[in-house]
């Protein structure tokens, strides 16, 4: 699960961690590639920090189709938090080897 941070929040990656699994707890939820609908309106705290929740990376061995829903207990969850740069892509800068 991939947790997209506002550009502005300044929550730790790991209290943002905990609030998304929280979250997603004993719900039945379609677990597929892409944006995973839950509302964020339910916990104040998300709502204010977090852009976007999406699922990546699924293993088809376990979802068995689109439709499949899972307990979050069938599954293991790796939640990702990340935030983009506002001033987007930067050229790395590296040493010159002339």
């Amino acid at each position: 699960v991939e947790v997209c941070l506002n550009p502005h929040s300044t929550a730790a990656h790991e209290e943002v961690q905990r609030c998304v699994e929280s979250l997603l707890k004993d719900r039945s939820i379609k677990y597929r590639d892409g944006p995973l609908e839950v509302d964020l309106n339910e916990d104040p705290f998300l709502q204010a920090n977090v852009a976007s929740i999406s699922v990546a990376n699924t293993d088809e061995n376990m979802v068995c189709g689109v439709s499949s829903v899972l307990m979050f207990w069938q599954i293991q969850l790796n939640i990702l938090v990340y935030q983009l740069n506002e001033e987007g892509a930067a050229e790395e800068e590296g040493e010159d080897d002339t």
